[in-house]
C-alpha cells in the first residue's frame, strides 16, 4: 500500500511541478510532439492480470469515440480512452466472455488517479493516436483480496476508417 501511495504523490507532484494539463483536465497533456512507435502497456502487479497490452482498436457510438488496448484472451482488463465533444476520459474495464461482473460481462473499475499524455485529441483516418499513460484503479471489487490495478506505458493507433 505505501508503493501505491508513492506512487500517486509522485504521479500528482510530477503533475503540478511540470504544469502538465490540459485546458479541461488537469491530468491530461496535449502534445503533438509526442511520439512513440508501439503500443506497450505494463501491469505493474504481479500474478494479477499480468499481460503486457499490446492490442487496439477503435470504435465509433454517437458521438463519443472510444480507444481499446487490451490483449486477446477470454476474460481481462482493458485501458480505454473516450473521446466526447473535447473531453477526454481514460477508463479500465474488466471483462470476461461470462457475466460475472454483477451479471454483466464487463464493469468499468474507480480510478485512483492517472497522468495521460496523447499526441492529439482529432484524429483523421490515417492519423495516428499516440501516448502514455500511468494510471491506478480503487480497490477491484471483483477479484478476490480486492486488488489495485496500475497501468503505465506507451500507445499507439492507427485510425484506418
Amino acid at each position: 500500500m505505501n508503493r501505491l501511495l508513492t506512487y500517486l504523490i509522485l504521479l500528482i507532484v510530477t503533475s503540478v511541478v511540470t504544469g502538465c494539463g490540459s485546458d479541461f483536465n488537469p491530468n491530461i497533456k496535449i502534445d503533438p510532439s509526442i511520439t512513440v512507435d508501439k503500443t506497450e502497456l505494463v501491469p505493474k502487479n504481479k500474478n494479477f492480470y499480468s499481460n503486457t497490452i499490446v492490442d487496439s482498436w477503435r470504435q465509433s457510438i454517437n458521438d463519443t469515440i472510444i480507444y481499446t488496448f487490451s490483449y486477446r484472451s477470454e476474460g481481462g482488463i482493458s485501458f480505454l480512452i473516450k473521446i466526447f465533444d473535447e473531453q477526454v476520459i481514460p477508463e479500465i474495464e474488466v471483462w470476461s466472455d461470462y457475466e460475472e461482473f454483477d451479471g454483466q460481462h464487463k464493469a468499468t473499475v474507480s480510478l485512483k488517479g492517472y497522468f495521460l499524455s496523447l499526441n492529439s485529441i482529432h484524429q483523421n483516418i490515417g492519423d495516428t493516436l499516440m501516448g502514455e499513460i500511468t494510471i491506478a484503479t480503487e480497490p477491484i471489487k471483483y477479484f478476490k483480496q480486492d486488488p489495485i490495478y496500475l497501468l503505465k506505458g506507451t500507445f499507439f493507433h492507427i485510425r484506418k476508417e
